[in-house]
This record gives structure tokens, sequence and C-alpha cells, in this order.
């Protein structure tokens, strides 16, 4: 695998990356995310254009919000080659596991929890936020308790979420050569 297409949606028109600009709380922390399937991404900003409408609304202001498409294209071998830490999770159950206490980590600390340049692994979806809410409200246990967790993995279906990229530093998301930007509607 040399070189592939990754996807960003977004409801800002920007030219450049900057991973600071990235919000807390996400699966992998504050950074640049991009998913290696459109339809993704695609789902993704339209779901943020929705609530960045209902925010608009309740300060009766203007709702028109636009939707990007971002496409990128890597080469993956280059990042291998340029002393990024990169953290590629598994796709048996100790690395689905691994994953699960890592967007656990990072769902719950507003501040980076790993000093990995890019990560790779599934994409926590809008069923995966409920999910770990029950978890975290301990509906299926006491939180951090095996069986909490297995029931946790359980409810998640891991290996049938999309797989993401994050760049979690400007220097790594310097990688990502831009390719275009198309206004979704």
């Amino acid at each position: 695998m040399s070189s592939i297409k990754l996807y960003h949606g977004s409801i800002y028109e920007f030219d450049e990356i900057d991973v600071e600009k990235g919000k807390p709380y996400k699966d992998f922390g504050k950074g640049f995310y991009t998913a290696i399937k459109k339809r993704q991404a695609v789902d993704l900003v339209l779901r943020n254009q929705l609530f960045e409408k209902k925010r608009l609304a309740r300060l009766r202001t203007s709702l028109d919000v636009k939707t990007y498409l971002y496409t990128y294209e890597i080469n993956i071998d280059e990042l291998a080659k340029n002393d990024l830490v990169i953290k590629k999770f598994g796709d048996d159950d100790i690395g689905r596991m691994e994953w699960l206490d890592f967007v656990l980590a990072n769902r719950n600390c507003k501040t980076k929890t790993h000093d990995y340049d890019v990560v790779i692994g599934a994409t926590a979806d809008d069923n995966t936020r409920f999910v770990i809410d029950n978890y975290l409200d301990e509906i299926y246990g006491e939180v951090g308790s095996d069986k909490a967790k297995n029931r946790l993995y359980e409810e998640l279906e891991i290996m049938n979420l999309s797989t993401q990229y994050y760049f979690g530093t400007n220097r790594a998301a310097s990688f990502l050569r831009f390719i275009e930007r198309t206004i979704i509607k």
C-alpha cells in the first residue's frame, strides 16, 4: 500500500490544516480526522451541519451553513520513513479491546492522552456514542469492570465500523496532499 485517498468533511472552509483547531473529547483526541470512505465524511459533515443550524437557530441568527468535502492523498510509506509515531489498531480481539480503551480515554479527556502523530483505527459512530454513554452510566456494570467492558465491546460491533486516520500533529498532517475541496448540498 503506497498512496491512498482520504476524505474530511467540514462546515468550515480552510486552506491549511491546523490540528490545534480540532475539538477535544474525540475518539483519538484533539486533531485532524479523515476517513477512507467518502460516504463516511459526507455523513459526518451533514450531521455537523444539522447541529450547527440548531445552534444558530437558538441564537436567532443566519442558518446558512455550508458543507465542504476535502479530498487528500497520502503516501503511507512516507509516513513510516519520517520518524512519525504511528499507532494502528489490530483487527483481532486484542486490538479491538485496545482501541476501546483508547477511545474511552480520549472521549473523557479534554487534553491529548497520547504522543502519537498518526492513529489508524475504527471510527466511533453515533451508535458508539450511545453505547459509550450507557457504559459510563454503568448500565452494563461498574465502569472499568471486565463485565462492563465486555458488554460494551459486544454492543459496539467494532468490526463493522469504518476506518479513520487521525493526525495529531501539524507535522503529520503536512504529509496530506490536498486534491480538492467541493461543496456538498
